[in-house]
């Protein structure tokens, strides 16, 4: 997010499984340098949340003139069942 961009309504980050890892982890994000992974979805979401103030400052110190900042945390996961013959 570049300076002169107006900072959008909320953040969106779709999150993936990882079937060989058995973790959850940031597949795309509207946040520069958001990479994380988790065991749940619900731990991925603590950890995202803890890590977006920081990476914000980072990336652009002046967004800090609001206190709040939604995020949008969306899980995809692809599973497979066996049909009965």
């Amino acid at each position: 997010m570049s300076r002169k961009q107006k900072p959008p309504k909320e953040f969106k980050i779709k999150a993936a499984w990882d079937p060989e890892a058995q973790v959850w982890y940031v597949e795309n994000s509207d946040i520069p340098g958001l990479m994380t992974e988790a065991a749940t979805l619900e731990s991925l979401s603590e950890k995202i949340g803890t890590m977006i103030p920081e990476l914000l400052r980072m990336n652009d110190p002046e967004f800090f003139t609001r206190h709040r900042v939604p995020f949008r945390l969306v899980g995809e996961r692809l599973e497979e069942i066996e049909l009965a013959v």
